[in-house]
């Protein structure tokens, strides 16, 4: 479950919280695993959106911004429910970066 209920109190001083999460994907992405991994996160995310825009594939830039934004103050990594959907995104909007090589078959152009 993390850190941040234990971490939090001490770092801000207060006394009691509420909550056993963060309600902040990306600050209990921080507590759970570390900055090393959140930055690893945050530039594979930032490749993927500069991929998205470089290749014009705007409905799935859109797309994984919403999602972003969502999670923000939303955990969909948490429920089982969205996690296959979540990693079928993340990989569509990978496939729609790559470039697709076309080859000579037969003196046809093949793609």
């Amino acid at each position: 479950p993390g850190t941040y209920k234990v971490v939090f109190p001490a770092i801000s001083g207060l006394k009691i919280v509420p909550y056993k999460t963060a309600h902040n994907w990306l600050i209990q992405l921080i507590f759970e695993m570390g900055y090393p991994f959140t930055v690893f996160v945050i530039l594979a995310l930032g490749r993927l959106l500069f991929a998205l825009w470089e290749a014009k594939q705007r409905l799935a830039l859109a797309g994984l911004v919403m999602i972003l934004v969502n999670m923000l103050v939303h955990f969909p990594d948490r429920m089982i429910q969205c996690v296959p959907i979540l990693t079928a995104f993340l990989a569509y909007c990978e496939q729609k970066t790559k470039k697709k090589a076309a080859f000579k078959f037969g003196g046809h152009s093949q793609v």
